[in-house]
């Protein structure tokens, strides 16, 4: 990449540029000029160009300016200011030597796209999807549960459930879906179904303000208007929980264990007519702690990720490219995270009509502004899509010189052995 220039030195290195009028190349989106400096100040730098081609420069267009400075090649970017014969640019905030890139970097060329291949991390499981979402990323300190072993942790649930509730089960659900009402209505709003007394029907909004609880106001009112939500409007939902106390069934809870999108299983408490306790908000935390604690459980034992995963193309931000490289962006996130230095990635580049496959190996990763860039090294590409590349992205064809010279003409590294 080279090394960035201080700013007393490249004040310096600017001025002798333009008082020794010194050869240099404007390499714009499609034209390369060459010329000599012959003035400069404070804002900007005036060029003489060998032909007329300064003319075809357009006034604000970026371009790279190289330049020979006692056997070093040097380099910035900037912006043309005036075209013309005379091409005037402005002052470069910063400037670049020891250049150590083989090929010459473009900001993304028109009509260039890019892909790449990878284990798809939000792998799709077979579990029922709400429009809830969870992440499980941080071990929770409960007073109830302790340590991560699922068997252990399904004792001490049901342990202290039986303290308040006859009946207590843990109901999983990969590969089924929701057959019940009870089921549908926790799946489909990643809610808690909680009845203290099903005598009362579903609860109303204001008695659990707070609370990730489902509650009458969820089904349609028969008197303001028609329609149902899972087949039920508010009188026949409450109609159905109290028929069921009719039936026996005192109190009930239905709390959904959630994994990101999806409702994984859900954790069923039940008090009979018998004993005609109802459920208070302490029964309800202690079902949500519980959802929680398991649901952690079950993600660092793998049991989510005995899924297949998938290889998925996922489309990138190009940020510029070269004939060895090209540096993407593509949001923060899982993902990325998954996607260290060193990490080989099969690229698919598409260049107006043509596909070029290659293997490209990360080299550098930064964070910036929500998104994650990487610096990719080409290691693989068949020679005619090289080429191909090469041709479209510089505007000529590749020469014996592009292989001996480095960008913008810089002589190999020397290599110690």
């Amino acid at each position: 990449m080279g090394e960035k220039v201080g700013r007393i030195e490249k004040e310096f290195v600017l001025s002798v540029l333009s008082e020794n009028q010194m050869s240099l190349e404007i390499h714009g989106d499609e034209y390369e000029v060459k010329g000599k400096a012959i003035e400069g100040d404070e804002d900007l730098i005036t060029v003489q160009c060998d032909t007329a081609e300064g003319k075809l420069l357009v006034r604000n267009e970026k371009v790279r300016v190289y330049f020979s400075y006692y056997g070093h090649t040097m380099m910035f970017e900037t912006s043309v200011a005036q075209p013309g014969e005379i091409v005037t640019l402005t002052i470069p905030p910063g400037l670049v030597k020891n250049l150590e890139r083989k090929y010459e970097r473009i900001p993304k060329p028109n009509g260039v796209s890019m892909s790449f291949v990878f284990e798809d991390i939000a792998v799709q499981l077979s579990f029922p999807e709400s429009t809830e979402f969870r992440n499980i990323d941080e071990e929770l300190v409960s007073e109830y549960f302790q340590g991560k072993e699922i068997q252990a942790l399904m004792k001490q649930f049901r342990e202290k459930a039986s303290e308040f509730s006859e009946k207590n089960s843990i109901i999983m659900l990969r590969n089924k879906s929701p057959r019940t009402f009870e089921e549908k209505l926790v799946t489909e709003t990643g809610k808690n179904l909680f009845l203290p007394q099903n005598s009362r029907g579903l609860p109303e909004e204001s008695d659990f303000p707070q609370q990730p609880v489902i509650t009458a106001e969820l089904f349609p009112d028969p008197r303001e208007r028609e329609g149902v939500f899972l087949g039920f409007n508010r009188d026949e939902a409450h109609s159905y929980f109290k028929e069921k106390a009719e039936r026996g069934v005192f109190s009930e809870l239905y709390c959904p264990i959630i994994y990101l999108q999806y409702i994984v299983g859900y954790i069923y408490l039940m008090n009979t007519g018998k004993r005609k306790r109802p459920f208070t908000l302490n029964v309800l935390d202690f079902a949500l702690e519980f959802s929680y604690v398991l649901a952690f459980a079950l993600k660092e034992s793998g049991y989510f990720y005995s899924e297949k995963r998938e290889l998925k193309d996922f489309h990138a931000e190009i940020i510029n490219v070269s004939a060895s490289g090209v540096l993407f962006s593509y949001p923060s996130g899982e993902l990325s995270n998954e996607i260290g230095i060193y990490t080989d990635l099969n690229l698919g580049l598409t260049i107006g009509k043509r596909s070029i496959r290659a293997v490209g190996r990360v080299m550098r990763k930064y964070e910036s502004g929500g998104v994650t860039c990487f610096g990719v090294q080409f290691m693989e590409m068949q020679p005619e899509d090289f080429r191909y590349l090469f041709d479209q992205i510089y505007g000529r064809p590749f020469t014996e010189r592009d292989d001996a010279f480095w960008e913008g003409g810089a002589a190999p590294p020397k290599i110690e052995f």
